[in-house]
């Protein structure tokens, strides 16, 4: 990873050189929220598709204001929903804690507000999750360029993530 600086001064020492002109907008289309290859893929590749993300590494918060998650990609969908959506690389994302942990993150930030998408990294590499995203995205009118909030506060539920699911006969989620 890069401080913002050093990719100034990186970009600053590329100009004049072989091949710099060639990769002009390379340059121009990175983006230091990025996380991982994976999350530059996917955000390419809806830009290209005409969906580009209204806002990177959004924080999502409950309804008593605690931080339940940062999502890579979202879209304000214009009628107070929004679209969620993580690239989840399997180095990262694929063992035993990390899908405990992501199911727990997700069961928090799955609402009536929100409508969450999931991708693995050769997803994003390819583009396959450009045609759900735009359907998505069309079917609730969305927009680009509209004007959204740097946070997604979520209104409270009738149940928590960790207690008993309404009508389940007294099941628990369990770590």
């Amino acid at each position: 990873m890069l401080t913002d600086r050093a990719f100034a001064r990186a970009r600053q020492i590329a100009r004049g050189r072989r091949g710099a002109a060639r990769s002009r907008g390379w340059w121009d289309a990175s983006d230091a929220r990025a996380e991982s290859p994976a999350e530059t893929w996917a955000r390419l590749r809806l830009v290209d598709g005409g969906v580009p993300p209204d806002v990177l590494q959004l924080p999502v918060r409950g309804a008593d204001g605690r931080l339940l998650a940062r999502v890579d990609l979202a879209w304000a969908l214009g009628d107070g929903r929004w679209l969620l959506g993580e690239v989840d690389g399997i180095d990262v994302h694929g063992t035993r804690e990390a899908v405990v942990a992501d199911l727990h993150r997700q069961n928090a930030i799955v609402t009536g507000s929100t409508v969450l998408r999931r991708w693995t990294g050769a997803q994003a590499r390819s583009g396959a999750m450009l045609d759900d995203v735009r359907q998505v995205l069309d079917d609730a009118g969305w927009r680009p360029g509209r004007a959204c909030p740097g946070e997604l506060l979520l209104p409270s539920s009738t149940w928590k993530a960790s207690g008993s699911v309404p009508g389940s006969g007294g099941f628990r989620n369990r770590p």
